[in-house]
Protein backbone atom coordinates (compact mmCIF):
# COMPACT_ATOMS: atom_id res chain seq x y z
CA UNK A 1 0.00 0.00 0.00
CA UNK A 2 3.12 2.70 1.20
CA UNK A 3 4.59 1.39 -2.28
CA UNK A 4 1.52 1.96 -4.19
CA UNK A 5 0.77 5.79 -2.94
CA UNK A 6 4.28 6.57 -2.78
CA UNK A 7 4.77 6.73 -6.30
CA UNK A 8 1.73 9.03 -6.99
CA UNK A 9 3.20 11.43 -3.86
CA UNK A 10 6.48 11.34 -6.39
CA UNK A 11 4.83 12.41 -9.19
CA UNK A 12 3.20 14.99 -7.43
CA UNK A 13 6.37 16.19 -6.36
CA UNK A 14 7.51 16.47 -10.16
CA UNK A 15 4.61 18.37 -10.63
CA UNK A 16 4.69 20.60 -8.38
CA UNK A 17 8.50 21.65 -9.13
CA UNK A 18 8.01 21.75 -12.94
CA UNK A 19 5.43 23.90 -11.87
CA UNK A 20 7.68 26.54 -9.48
CA UNK A 21 10.53 25.85 -11.59
CA UNK A 22 9.26 27.32 -15.22
CA UNK A 23 7.34 30.19 -13.04
CA UNK A 24 10.80 30.57 -10.38
CA UNK A 25 10.53 34.51 -10.36
CA UNK A 26 7.82 34.14 -7.95
CA UNK A 27 10.23 33.20 -5.71
CA UNK A 28 11.48 36.08 -5.44
CA UNK A 29 8.03 37.85 -4.97
CA UNK A 30 7.67 38.97 -8.47
CA UNK A 31 3.95 38.03 -10.46
CA UNK A 32 3.19 37.59 -14.00
CA UNK A 33 1.48 40.53 -15.52
CA UNK A 34 -1.77 39.31 -16.68
CA UNK A 35 -3.67 42.08 -18.80
CA UNK A 36 -7.06 40.23 -18.28
CA UNK A 37 -6.28 40.16 -14.58
CA UNK A 38 -5.53 44.09 -14.48
CA UNK A 39 -9.04 44.81 -16.08
CA UNK A 40 -10.05 42.74 -13.49
CA UNK A 41 -8.96 44.43 -10.69
CA UNK A 42 -9.95 47.75 -11.81
CA UNK A 43 -13.54 46.83 -12.94
CA UNK A 44 -14.06 44.95 -9.54
CA UNK A 45 -12.98 47.92 -7.71
CA UNK A 46 -16.21 49.33 -6.25
CA UNK A 47 -17.34 46.23 -5.20
CA UNK A 48 -14.05 44.62 -3.53
CA UNK A 49 -14.06 48.18 -1.47
CA UNK A 50 -17.84 47.50 -0.56
CA UNK A 51 -16.94 44.29 0.74
CA UNK A 52 -13.88 45.64 2.99
CA UNK A 53 -16.14 48.24 4.17
CA UNK A 54 -19.42 46.65 5.03
CA UNK A 55 -18.19 43.02 4.97
CA UNK A 56 -21.39 42.07 2.29
CA UNK A 57 -21.86 41.27 -0.81
CA UNK A 58 -22.92 44.01 -3.52
CA UNK A 59 -25.33 42.45 -6.46
CA UNK A 60 -24.83 46.36 -8.43
CA UNK A 61 -22.29 48.03 -9.56
CA UNK A 62 -22.08 52.02 -10.59
CA UNK A 63 -18.63 51.40 -12.50
CA UNK A 64 -19.40 49.64 -15.66
CA UNK A 65 -21.66 50.22 -18.30
CA UNK A 66 -23.37 52.53 -16.40
CA UNK A 67 -24.80 50.18 -14.06
CA UNK A 68 -24.69 46.39 -14.41
CA UNK A 69 -25.13 43.04 -11.85
CA UNK A 70 -22.08 43.07 -9.45
CA UNK A 71 -22.07 38.85 -9.73
CA UNK A 72 -21.17 39.22 -13.23
CA UNK A 73 -17.34 40.60 -12.07
CA UNK A 74 -16.77 39.55 -8.58
CA UNK A 75 -19.21 37.47 -6.03
CA UNK A 76 -18.00 35.87 -3.25
CA UNK A 77 -19.69 32.56 -2.44
CA UNK A 78 -18.21 32.16 1.48
CA UNK A 79 -20.55 28.99 1.95
CA UNK A 80 -19.77 27.01 -1.74
CA UNK A 81 -17.74 24.31 -0.15
CA UNK A 82 -16.14 23.77 -2.72
CA UNK A 83 -14.20 26.23 -2.83
CA UNK A 84 -11.72 24.29 -0.56
CA UNK A 85 -11.55 21.50 -2.65
CA UNK A 86 -10.50 23.73 -5.87
CA UNK A 87 -7.73 25.03 -3.50
CA UNK A 88 -6.89 21.36 -2.69
CA UNK A 89 -6.05 19.96 -6.22
CA UNK A 90 -3.77 23.35 -6.62
CA UNK A 91 -1.94 22.92 -3.54
CA UNK A 92 -3.30 26.18 -2.27
CA UNK A 93 -1.52 27.45 -4.68
CA UNK A 94 -2.87 30.40 -6.49
CA UNK A 95 -1.74 32.16 -9.71
CA UNK A 96 0.24 30.90 -12.66
CA UNK A 97 2.06 28.03 -10.40
CA UNK A 98 -1.15 26.43 -9.37
CA UNK A 99 -2.87 26.42 -12.80
CA UNK A 100 0.17 24.62 -14.35
CA UNK A 101 0.52 22.37 -11.33
CA UNK A 102 -3.64 21.40 -11.86
CA UNK A 103 -2.95 21.11 -15.84
CA UNK A 104 -0.69 18.10 -14.88
CA UNK A 105 -2.36 16.50 -12.26
CA UNK A 106 -5.81 16.61 -13.75
CA UNK A 107 -4.09 14.87 -16.72
CA UNK A 108 -1.85 12.47 -14.38
CA UNK A 109 -5.43 11.60 -13.04
CA UNK A 110 -7.00 10.45 -16.04
CA UNK A 111 -4.11 8.05 -16.93
CA UNK A 112 -3.74 6.78 -14.06
CA UNK A 113 -7.26 5.60 -13.53
CA UNK A 114 -7.04 3.79 -16.79
CA UNK A 115 -4.28 1.94 -15.27
CA UNK A 116 -1.61 3.55 -17.79
CA UNK A 117 1.82 3.01 -15.93
CA UNK A 118 2.36 6.09 -13.65
CA UNK A 119 6.09 6.88 -15.15
CA UNK A 120 4.51 7.11 -18.80
CA UNK A 121 1.80 8.89 -17.13
CA UNK A 122 3.89 11.25 -15.38
CA UNK A 123 5.33 12.36 -19.62
CA UNK A 124 1.41 12.20 -20.76
CA UNK A 125 0.79 14.74 -18.20
CA UNK A 126 3.70 17.28 -18.99
CA UNK A 127 2.74 16.48 -22.97
CA UNK A 128 -0.42 17.76 -22.24
CA UNK A 129 0.46 20.23 -20.06
CA UNK A 130 3.29 22.26 -22.20
CA UNK A 131 0.43 22.94 -25.00
CA UNK A 132 1.25 26.13 -26.29
CA UNK A 133 -2.68 28.00 -25.47
CA UNK A 134 -2.62 26.46 -22.18
CA UNK A 135 0.23 29.04 -21.63
CA UNK A 136 -0.96 31.64 -23.79
CA UNK A 137 -3.92 31.93 -21.93
CA UNK A 138 -2.00 32.30 -18.22
CA UNK A 139 0.05 35.10 -20.14
CA UNK A 140 -3.23 36.77 -20.96
CA UNK A 141 -5.11 36.41 -17.81
CA UNK A 142 -7.83 34.11 -18.60
CA UNK A 143 -7.43 32.24 -15.18
CA UNK A 144 -11.28 30.95 -15.68
CA UNK A 145 -10.22 29.34 -18.35
CA UNK A 146 -7.07 28.16 -17.39
CA UNK A 147 -8.88 26.31 -14.10
CA UNK A 148 -11.30 25.09 -16.18
CA UNK A 149 -9.25 23.14 -18.68
CA UNK A 150 -7.53 21.53 -15.99
CA UNK A 151 -10.51 19.88 -14.89
CA UNK A 152 -11.83 18.73 -18.42
CA UNK A 153 -9.71 15.23 -17.98
CA UNK A 154 -10.16 14.14 -14.36
CA UNK A 155 -13.55 14.87 -15.34
CA UNK A 156 -13.48 12.76 -18.59
CA UNK A 157 -11.60 9.62 -16.16
CA UNK A 158 -14.70 9.81 -14.06
CA UNK A 159 -16.92 10.27 -16.55
CA UNK A 160 -15.37 6.73 -18.07
CA UNK A 161 -15.02 4.82 -14.67
CA UNK A 162 -18.75 4.39 -14.60
CA UNK A 163 -18.89 3.17 -18.24
CA UNK A 164 -16.08 0.67 -16.78
CA UNK A 165 -18.05 -0.02 -14.19
CA UNK A 166 -16.85 1.30 -11.39
CA UNK A 167 -20.24 2.72 -10.42
CA UNK A 168 -19.60 4.36 -6.75
CA UNK A 169 -16.09 5.79 -7.52
CA UNK A 170 -17.37 7.14 -10.86
CA UNK A 171 -20.75 8.70 -9.41
CA UNK A 172 -19.08 10.26 -7.05
CA UNK A 173 -16.19 11.69 -8.94
CA UNK A 174 -18.67 13.07 -11.59
CA UNK A 175 -20.32 15.00 -9.05
CA UNK A 176 -17.18 16.08 -7.65
CA UNK A 177 -15.29 17.23 -10.48
CA UNK A 178 -18.40 18.53 -12.02
CA UNK A 179 -18.57 20.83 -9.08
CA UNK A 180 -15.21 21.76 -9.98
CA UNK A 181 -15.46 22.78 -13.52
CA UNK A 182 -18.21 24.96 -12.76
CA UNK A 183 -17.22 26.33 -10.07
CA UNK A 184 -13.61 27.37 -12.13
CA UNK A 185 -16.82 29.45 -13.92
CA UNK A 186 -15.55 29.48 -17.89
CA UNK A 187 -19.15 27.72 -19.29
CA UNK A 188 -17.73 27.51 -22.95
CA UNK A 189 -15.28 25.21 -21.94
CA UNK A 190 -17.72 23.43 -20.01
CA UNK A 191 -20.16 23.17 -22.81
CA UNK A 192 -17.51 21.90 -25.48
CA UNK A 193 -16.60 19.07 -22.51
CA UNK A 194 -20.52 18.19 -22.80
CA UNK A 195 -20.27 17.97 -26.49
CA UNK A 196 -17.28 15.47 -25.91
CA UNK A 197 -19.23 13.40 -23.36
CA UNK A 198 -22.81 13.19 -25.71
CA UNK A 199 -20.35 12.13 -28.52
CA UNK A 200 -18.68 9.51 -26.21
CA UNK A 201 -22.39 8.44 -25.19
CA UNK A 202 -23.55 8.17 -28.53
CA UNK A 203 -20.73 5.36 -29.12
CA UNK A 204 -21.57 3.89 -25.85
CA UNK A 205 -24.99 3.49 -26.93
CA UNK A 206 -23.67 2.03 -30.09
CA UNK A 207 -21.24 -0.78 -28.23
CA UNK A 208 -24.62 -1.47 -26.09
CA UNK A 209 -27.12 -1.99 -28.56
CA UNK A 210 -24.47 -4.59 -30.46
CA UNK A 211 -23.41 -6.35 -27.34
CA UNK A 212 -27.55 -6.30 -26.47
CA UNK A 213 -26.53 -4.33 -22.45
CA UNK A 214 -28.66 -1.34 -23.55
CA UNK A 215 -29.91 -1.96 -19.96
CA UNK A 216 -26.43 -1.49 -18.41
CA UNK A 217 -25.98 1.59 -20.93
CA UNK A 218 -28.75 2.88 -19.72
CA UNK A 219 -28.48 2.56 -15.76
CA UNK A 220 -24.68 4.31 -16.35
CA UNK A 221 -26.55 7.16 -17.87
CA UNK A 222 -28.96 7.72 -15.20
CA UNK A 223 -26.11 7.47 -12.68
CA UNK A 224 -23.87 10.04 -14.98
CA UNK A 225 -27.19 12.75 -14.98
CA UNK A 226 -27.67 12.35 -11.57
CA UNK A 227 -23.99 12.78 -10.27
CA UNK A 228 -24.07 15.79 -13.07
CA UNK A 229 -27.34 17.38 -11.16
CA UNK A 230 -25.78 16.97 -8.13
CA UNK A 231 -22.62 18.89 -9.17
CA UNK A 232 -24.43 21.59 -10.95
CA UNK A 233 -26.81 22.63 -7.73
CA UNK A 234 -23.43 23.67 -5.97
CA UNK A 235 -23.20 26.27 -8.57
CA UNK A 236 -26.45 26.92 -9.37
CA UNK A 237 -26.69 30.61 -8.19
CA UNK A 238 -24.06 31.56 -10.35
CA UNK A 239 -25.51 29.55 -13.65
CA UNK A 240 -28.72 30.67 -13.04
CA UNK A 241 -28.08 34.47 -12.61
CA UNK A 242 -25.73 34.39 -15.70
CA UNK A 243 -28.61 32.72 -18.03
CA UNK A 244 -31.01 35.35 -16.42
CA UNK A 245 -28.32 38.18 -17.20
CA UNK A 246 -27.69 36.84 -20.90
CA UNK A 247 -31.13 37.19 -21.95
CA UNK A 248 -30.83 41.02 -21.13
CA UNK A 249 -27.47 40.89 -22.98
CA UNK A 250 -25.85 40.53 -26.45
CA UNK A 251 -26.26 37.12 -26.03
CA UNK A 252 -29.97 37.65 -25.98
CA UNK A 253 -32.94 37.63 -28.63
CA UNK A 254 -33.23 40.93 -30.52
CA UNK A 255 -34.59 42.15 -33.55
CA UNK A 256 -32.40 45.43 -33.86
CA UNK A 257 -30.20 44.61 -37.13
CA UNK A 258 -30.60 45.91 -40.50
CA UNK A 259 -29.03 41.82 -41.82
CA UNK A 260 -31.03 39.40 -40.69
CA UNK A 261 -28.85 36.98 -41.95
CA UNK A 262 -26.44 37.84 -39.20
CA UNK A 263 -28.35 37.20 -36.74
CA UNK A 264 -29.44 34.19 -34.50
CA UNK A 265 -30.93 33.74 -30.82
CA UNK A 266 -27.53 34.44 -29.24
CA UNK A 267 -24.69 36.38 -30.55
CA UNK A 268 -24.43 37.59 -34.36
CA UNK A 269 -22.74 36.07 -36.79
CA UNK A 270 -19.81 37.83 -37.39
CA UNK A 271 -18.68 38.73 -33.83
CA UNK A 272 -19.21 34.95 -32.99
CA UNK A 273 -16.83 34.09 -35.50
CA UNK A 274 -14.28 36.68 -35.43
CA UNK A 275 -11.61 34.29 -34.03
CA UNK A 276 -12.08 31.52 -36.68
CA UNK A 277 -9.40 29.16 -37.01
CA UNK A 278 -7.71 29.20 -40.39
CA UNK A 279 -8.53 25.48 -42.32
CA UNK A 280 -4.96 25.71 -42.99
CA UNK A 281 -3.85 27.00 -39.92
CA UNK A 282 -5.13 24.04 -38.15
CA UNK A 283 -1.17 22.75 -39.34
CA UNK A 284 0.10 24.74 -36.31
CA UNK A 285 -1.07 22.00 -33.84
CA UNK A 286 2.19 19.82 -35.95
CA UNK A 287 4.15 23.15 -36.91
CA UNK A 288 4.62 25.39 -34.54
CA UNK A 289 4.80 28.96 -36.44
CA UNK A 290 3.50 27.06 -39.54
CA UNK A 291 1.21 30.64 -39.68
CA UNK A 292 4.20 32.95 -38.53
CA UNK A 293 3.36 32.99 -34.40
CA UNK A 294 2.57 35.92 -32.55
CA UNK A 295 0.63 39.04 -34.39
CA UNK A 296 3.76 40.68 -31.52
CA UNK A 297 6.59 38.43 -32.33
CA UNK A 298 10.16 39.13 -31.88
CA UNK A 299 12.60 38.63 -34.28
CA UNK A 300 16.79 38.55 -34.01
CA UNK A 301 18.95 41.24 -35.55
CA UNK A 302 20.28 38.52 -37.83
CA UNK A 303 17.27 38.42 -39.97
CA UNK A 304 16.75 39.81 -42.99
CA UNK A 305 13.60 42.05 -41.89
CA UNK A 306 16.11 43.59 -39.27
CA UNK A 307 18.52 44.50 -42.00
CA UNK A 308 15.69 45.69 -44.23
CA UNK A 309 14.59 48.00 -41.37
CA UNK A 310 18.03 48.99 -40.66
CA UNK A 311 18.14 50.27 -44.07
CA UNK A 312 15.20 52.61 -44.07
CA UNK A 313 15.30 53.70 -40.51
CA UNK A 314 18.27 54.50 -37.89
CA UNK A 315 19.66 51.29 -36.14
CA UNK A 316 18.07 52.01 -32.79
CA UNK A 317 14.36 52.35 -34.56
CA UNK A 318 14.88 48.86 -36.25
CA UNK A 319 16.00 47.22 -32.95
CA UNK A 320 13.13 48.15 -31.11
CA UNK A 321 10.75 47.21 -34.05
CA UNK A 322 11.52 43.64 -34.70
CA UNK A 323 10.64 43.37 -30.65
CA UNK A 324 7.29 43.65 -32.05
CA UNK A 325 6.36 42.15 -35.49
CA UNK A 326 2.94 41.16 -37.10
CA UNK A 327 4.33 37.63 -37.68
CA UNK A 328 1.39 36.31 -37.97
CA UNK A 329 -0.32 35.75 -41.10
CA UNK A 330 -3.53 33.97 -40.73
CA UNK A 331 -7.55 34.92 -41.32
CA UNK A 332 -8.06 35.96 -37.15
CA UNK A 333 -7.95 39.45 -36.41
CA UNK A 334 -4.58 38.88 -33.87
CA UNK A 335 -3.40 36.23 -31.54
CA UNK A 336 -0.64 36.09 -29.02
CA UNK A 337 0.43 32.34 -30.29
CA UNK A 338 -0.11 29.23 -32.16
CA UNK A 339 -2.45 26.24 -31.01
CA UNK A 340 0.41 23.66 -30.62
CA UNK A 341 0.45 20.04 -29.50
CA UNK A 342 3.95 19.08 -29.96
CA UNK A 343 5.37 17.15 -33.42
CA UNK A 344 5.42 14.22 -31.56
CA UNK A 345 2.75 13.84 -29.56
CA UNK A 346 0.58 14.79 -32.97
CA UNK A 347 3.20 11.59 -34.65
CA UNK A 348 1.87 9.14 -31.95
CA UNK A 349 -1.79 10.41 -32.37
CA UNK A 350 -1.63 9.83 -35.85
CA UNK A 351 0.06 6.24 -35.33
CA UNK A 352 -2.80 5.82 -32.84
CA UNK A 353 -5.77 6.08 -35.31
CA UNK A 354 -4.03 3.10 -36.71
CA UNK A 355 -3.29 1.07 -33.95
CA UNK A 356 -5.96 1.11 -31.11
CA UNK A 357 -8.69 -0.91 -31.68
CA UNK A 358 -13.00 -0.44 -30.90
CA UNK A 359 -14.68 2.45 -30.17
CA UNK A 360 -12.54 4.36 -28.40
CA UNK A 361 -10.24 5.43 -31.38
CA UNK A 362 -13.35 6.34 -33.27
CA UNK A 363 -14.79 8.91 -30.53
CA UNK A 364 -12.11 10.89 -30.53
CA UNK A 365 -11.78 10.71 -34.41
CA UNK A 366 -15.40 12.00 -34.82
CA UNK A 367 -14.42 14.37 -31.92
CA UNK A 368 -11.43 15.40 -32.94
CA UNK A 369 -12.76 16.40 -36.46
CA UNK A 370 -15.89 18.49 -35.48
CA UNK A 371 -14.05 20.28 -32.92
CA UNK A 372 -11.41 21.00 -35.65
CA UNK A 373 -14.35 21.89 -38.05
CA UNK A 374 -16.06 24.17 -35.34
CA UNK A 375 -12.63 26.17 -34.88
CA UNK A 376 -12.47 26.82 -38.40
CA UNK A 377 -15.78 29.28 -37.68
CA UNK A 378 -16.11 31.84 -40.55
CA UNK A 379 -14.05 30.06 -42.92
CA UNK A 380 -16.37 26.78 -43.22
CA UNK A 381 -19.96 28.26 -41.98
CA UNK A 382 -22.01 25.50 -43.52
CA UNK A 383 -21.19 23.24 -40.55
CA UNK A 384 -21.33 26.79 -37.80
CA UNK A 385 -24.17 27.97 -39.32
CA UNK A 386 -25.82 24.57 -38.63
CA UNK A 387 -24.45 24.87 -34.50
CA UNK A 388 -25.40 28.37 -34.71
CA UNK A 389 -29.12 28.30 -35.88
CA UNK A 390 -29.69 24.89 -34.63
CA UNK A 391 -27.69 23.72 -31.73
CA UNK A 392 -28.78 25.08 -27.99
CA UNK A 393 -26.39 26.83 -26.53
CA UNK A 394 -23.96 27.14 -29.35
CA UNK A 395 -24.38 31.23 -30.03
CA UNK A 396 -23.98 32.11 -26.67
CA UNK A 397 -20.39 31.84 -27.01
CA UNK A 398 -17.44 33.88 -29.19
CA UNK A 399 -14.09 33.14 -30.06
CA UNK A 400 -15.33 29.57 -31.62
CA UNK A 401 -11.37 28.40 -32.14
CA UNK A 402 -11.63 27.89 -28.77
CA UNK A 403 -13.01 24.42 -29.26
CA UNK A 404 -9.25 23.51 -29.90
CA UNK A 405 -9.15 23.28 -26.26
CA UNK A 406 -10.84 19.91 -26.57
CA UNK A 407 -8.46 18.82 -29.51
CA UNK A 408 -5.50 19.91 -26.92
CA UNK A 409 -6.53 17.18 -24.86
CA UNK A 410 -7.56 14.72 -27.55
CA UNK A 411 -3.95 14.33 -28.58
CA UNK A 412 -1.81 13.36 -26.21
CA UNK A 413 -4.39 11.45 -24.77
CA UNK A 414 -4.31 9.19 -27.78
CA UNK A 415 -0.86 9.59 -28.11
CA UNK A 416 0.10 8.27 -24.94
CA UNK A 417 -2.17 5.08 -24.78
CA UNK A 418 -0.70 4.25 -28.36
CA UNK A 419 2.70 4.75 -26.58
CA UNK A 420 1.93 2.33 -23.68
CA UNK A 421 0.37 0.19 -26.40
CA UNK A 422 4.12 0.05 -28.24
CA UNK A 423 5.35 -0.72 -24.73
CA UNK A 424 3.16 -3.31 -23.74
CA UNK A 425 3.36 -5.14 -27.33
CA UNK A 426 6.54 -4.29 -28.58
CA UNK A 427 8.04 -4.59 -31.98
CA UNK A 428 5.13 -6.36 -33.48
CA UNK A 429 4.15 -6.10 -37.16
CA UNK A 430 1.01 -4.38 -36.10
CA UNK A 431 3.05 -2.03 -34.48
CA UNK A 432 5.35 -1.32 -37.46
CA UNK A 433 2.56 -1.16 -39.93
CA UNK A 434 1.27 1.76 -37.98
CA UNK A 435 4.48 3.49 -37.39
CA UNK A 436 4.90 3.40 -41.07
CA UNK A 437 1.46 4.67 -41.68
CA UNK A 438 1.69 7.73 -39.19
CA UNK A 439 5.11 8.47 -40.50
CA UNK A 440 3.90 8.49 -44.33
CA UNK A 441 1.23 11.29 -43.28
CA UNK A 442 3.26 13.20 -41.06
CA UNK A 443 6.20 13.14 -43.14
CA UNK A 444 5.00 13.59 -46.06
CA UNK A 445 3.41 16.80 -45.15
CA UNK A 446 6.05 18.45 -43.65
CA UNK A 447 8.46 17.25 -46.41
CA UNK A 448 6.09 19.28 -49.03
CA UNK A 449 5.59 22.33 -46.69
CA UNK A 450 9.50 22.53 -46.72
CA UNK A 451 10.20 22.06 -50.18
CA UNK A 452 7.16 23.96 -51.84
CA UNK A 453 5.85 26.93 -49.07
CA UNK A 454 5.33 29.41 -51.84
CA UNK A 455 2.93 26.78 -53.69
CA UNK A 456 0.29 27.10 -51.21
CA UNK A 457 0.68 30.35 -49.07
CA UNK A 458 1.38 33.50 -49.79
CA UNK A 459 2.48 34.68 -46.29
CA UNK A 460 1.11 38.05 -46.07
CA UNK A 461 -0.95 39.11 -43.00
CA UNK A 462 -3.79 41.54 -42.65
CA UNK A 463 -1.97 44.51 -41.14
CA UNK A 464 1.62 43.70 -43.33
CA UNK A 465 0.76 47.21 -45.26
CA UNK A 466 1.65 49.28 -42.38
CA UNK A 467 4.83 48.02 -42.32
CA UNK A 468 4.80 49.08 -45.88
CA UNK A 469 4.57 52.75 -45.09
CA UNK A 470 7.08 52.37 -41.75
CA UNK A 471 9.83 51.55 -44.55
CA UNK A 472 8.86 54.32 -46.94
CA UNK A 473 8.99 57.00 -43.73
CA UNK A 474 12.83 56.22 -44.26
CA UNK A 475 15.04 57.45 -47.20
CA UNK A 476 14.66 55.23 -50.17
CA UNK A 477 17.53 52.84 -50.92
CA UNK A 478 18.77 53.10 -54.50
CA UNK A 479 18.24 49.54 -55.05
CA UNK A 480 18.70 45.68 -54.08
CA UNK A 481 22.45 45.97 -52.83
CA UNK A 482 25.10 43.44 -52.46
CA UNK A 483 29.09 43.53 -51.69
CA UNK A 484 31.71 43.82 -54.14
CA UNK A 485 34.92 43.57 -52.59
CA UNK A 486 36.68 44.57 -55.08
CA UNK A 487 35.30 47.47 -55.32
CA UNK A 488 34.60 48.18 -51.67
CA UNK A 489 31.72 49.56 -52.38
CA UNK A 490 28.00 47.85 -52.44
CA UNK A 491 26.52 47.16 -56.14
CA UNK A 492 24.24 45.33 -58.16
CA UNK A 493 23.56 44.94 -61.76
CA UNK A 494 19.95 46.58 -63.11
CA UNK A 495 17.04 44.02 -63.16
CA UNK A 496 16.44 42.71 -66.51
CA UNK A 497 12.99 43.05 -67.88
CA UNK A 498 11.45 44.34 -64.88
CA UNK A 499 12.11 41.53 -62.56
CA UNK A 500 9.72 41.01 -59.94
CA UNK A 501 12.19 41.09 -57.24
CA UNK A 502 12.60 44.77 -58.07
CA UNK A 503 9.23 45.67 -58.35
CA UNK A 504 7.51 47.67 -55.74
CA UNK A 505 8.67 50.97 -54.19
CA UNK A 506 12.08 52.33 -55.09
CA UNK A 507 13.99 53.18 -52.29
CA UNK A 508 17.45 54.93 -51.82
CA UNK A 509 20.11 54.61 -49.70
CA UNK A 510 21.69 57.61 -47.87
CA UNK A 511 25.60 56.18 -48.87
CA UNK A 512 26.70 55.84 -45.64
CA UNK A 513 26.83 51.89 -45.68
CA UNK A 514 28.54 52.55 -49.18
CA UNK A 515 31.06 54.89 -48.12
CA UNK A 516 31.98 52.77 -44.73
CA UNK A 517 32.28 49.62 -46.73
CA UNK A 518 34.64 51.43 -49.18
CA UNK A 519 36.84 53.22 -46.31
CA UNK A 520 37.27 50.13 -44.62
CA UNK A 521 38.26 48.06 -47.76
CA UNK A 522 40.84 50.79 -48.81
CA UNK A 523 42.69 50.80 -45.94
CA UNK A 524 43.14 46.97 -45.15
CA UNK A 525 44.52 46.99 -48.67
CA UNK A 526 47.01 49.73 -47.49
CA UNK A 527 47.52 47.60 -44.11
CA UNK A 528 47.89 44.37 -46.58
CA UNK A 529 50.28 46.49 -49.08
CA UNK A 530 47.92 45.59 -51.91
CA UNK A 531 48.79 48.10 -54.23
CA UNK A 532 47.90 46.34 -57.33
CA UNK A 533 44.06 46.68 -56.85
CA UNK A 534 44.33 50.04 -54.23
CA UNK A 535 43.29 51.82 -57.15
CA UNK A 536 39.90 50.29 -58.18
CA UNK A 537 39.23 50.36 -54.33
CA UNK A 538 39.82 54.10 -54.02
CA UNK A 539 38.09 55.29 -57.15
CA UNK A 540 35.15 53.51 -56.01
CA UNK A 541 35.27 55.79 -52.49
CA UNK A 542 35.24 58.19 -54.17
CA UNK A 543 32.28 57.18 -56.69
CA UNK A 544 30.31 56.76 -53.40
CA UNK A 545 30.78 59.73 -52.15
CA UNK A 546 30.07 61.85 -54.96
CA UNK A 547 27.22 59.89 -56.32
CA UNK A 548 25.41 60.40 -52.44
CA UNK A 549 26.28 63.79 -52.50
CA UNK A 550 24.45 63.91 -55.59
CA UNK A 551 21.58 61.56 -54.83
CA UNK A 552 20.73 64.52 -51.67
CA UNK A 553 21.08 67.53 -53.79
CA UNK A 554 19.27 66.04 -56.87
CA UNK A 555 16.55 64.24 -55.23
CA UNK A 556 15.21 66.35 -52.37
CA UNK A 557 16.49 69.58 -54.02
CA UNK A 558 14.55 69.63 -57.51
CA UNK A 559 11.56 67.80 -56.27
CA UNK A 560 9.22 67.39 -53.13
CA UNK A 561 7.18 64.62 -54.93
CA UNK A 562 8.19 61.32 -53.68
CA UNK A 563 7.15 59.55 -57.04
CA UNK A 564 9.67 62.07 -59.18
CA UNK A 565 12.33 61.57 -56.34
CA UNK A 566 12.26 58.12 -56.46
CA UNK A 567 12.22 57.79 -60.52
CA UNK A 568 15.14 59.82 -60.84
CA UNK A 569 16.82 57.83 -58.25
CA UNK A 570 15.84 54.82 -60.58
CA UNK A 571 17.88 56.94 -63.42
CA UNK A 572 20.61 57.28 -60.98
CA UNK A 573 21.38 53.95 -59.52
CA UNK A 574 21.63 52.74 -63.61
CA UNK A 575 24.28 55.19 -64.02
CA UNK A 576 26.29 54.18 -60.50
CA UNK A 577 26.11 50.77 -61.83
CA UNK A 578 26.95 51.59 -65.55
CA UNK A 579 30.22 52.68 -63.83
CA UNK A 580 31.04 50.50 -61.54
CA UNK A 581 30.53 47.32 -63.86
CA UNK A 582 33.52 49.21 -66.60
CA UNK A 583 35.58 49.60 -63.65
CA UNK A 584 35.16 45.93 -62.11
CA UNK A 585 35.71 44.86 -65.94
CA UNK A 586 38.74 46.67 -66.96
CA UNK A 587 40.57 46.01 -63.99
CA UNK A 588 43.33 43.57 -64.47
Amino acid sequence: MIKYYSKHIISVIIFLLISVIYFSPVLEGKKLYQPDKVNYIGASKEIVDHRAEYDEESLWTNSMFGGMPAYQISVVYKKNLISHCNQLFKLFIKGPVGAVFLYLFGFYFLLISLRIDYRLAIVGAIAFAFSSYFFIIIEAGHNTKANTIGYIAPLLASFLLVFRGKILLGFSLTALFTSLILYANHLQITYYTLILFLIIGIFKFIESFKQKTLSIFFKNISILLLAGLLGTLTSIDRIATTFEYGQESIRGKSELTNDMSNKTSGLDKDYATAWSYGIAESFTLLIPNFHGGSSSGALTTDSKTYRLFKNSQQASQAKKIIKQLPLYWGSQPFTSGPVYSGAVVCFLFVMGLFLIKGYLRWWILITFLLMLALSWGKNFMPLTDFFLNYIPGYNKFRAVSTTLVIIELLIPFLGILTLNEIIKKGKTNKVMKSFKYALGIVGSLCIIFVLFPNAFFDFEGLYDDQYGDALAEGPYEMSWLTTDPSLGIQVISDCADQDEKCSGPVRWASGNEAIKTATIDFYDKVGRRDFKSLGSSLIGFLISIILSVTAIVLLFGTSSDRKVRASRATVLNQIRNSIFTKIRNSKG
